[in-house]
């Protein structure tokens, strides 16, 4: 279990019950099966008798893509978010007022998937024997996430294409990698 501080300084935990949250840009889905257009997810294969899952495709290419391999805790406090990739992390806290956005105002901007661990297990039972593309597009979560092309707003919006949150960038910063103990 790791610990770290949310941008307003509550200590946060992976682990032990906390909220965790799994994300995957659609674009990154896509170019994975570009390169590989006959993957199923959870097929079993001589070399994984399960198959392979959604994170592994992220392991894959998380050299060439890194910041789409996350890692993203959420604030059970105050509703921060850090979001790990990388060597870098950034920090987003939520934006109260949502009024003067609207689903027209985002709808160019880059498309994710996102949920808590309760609703990603929903999501891993749903997409066996599926191309991850289609799984993400067809599975209906809760909320779906755009975020700015600068990476310095994500929302969420639900089914009806209401803004239901919102997260500005507060910082992003590399982190020391050369840490001793």
């Amino acid at each position: 279990m790791a610990h770290t501080s949310c941008y307003n300084k509550h200590s946060m935990w992976n682990g032990d019950g906390k909220p965790v949250v799994y994300a995957y840009r659609i674009g990154f889905l896509v170019e994975y099966m570009n390169r590989h257009p006959d993957f199923k997810l959870c097929v079993p294969t001589t070399e994984n008798e399960y198959g392979y899952d959604i994170f592994d495709i992220e392991d894959e290419l998380a050299d060439e893509f890194p910041k789409d391999s996350l890692d993203i805790w959420y604030c059970d406090e105050c509703g921060c978010l850090a979001i790990f990739y990388s060597d870098s992390r950034a920090d987003y806290t939520p934006i109260k007022d949502l009024s003067q956005i609207s689903y027209e105002d985002i709808k160019e901007w880059t498309d994710y998937i996102a949920c808590r661990e309760k609703e990603f297990e929903e999501f891993q039972d749903y997409y066996e024997e599926m191309n991850p593309v289609n799984a993400a597009m067809n599975f209906q979560f809760k909320y779906r996430y755009k975020i700015s092309v600068d990476m310095k707003y994500i929302y969420g919006y639900d089914s009806n294409y209401n803004i239901v949150h919102g997260f500005e960038l507060k910082q992003d910063r590399v982190l020391k990698t050369d840490v001793r103990f």
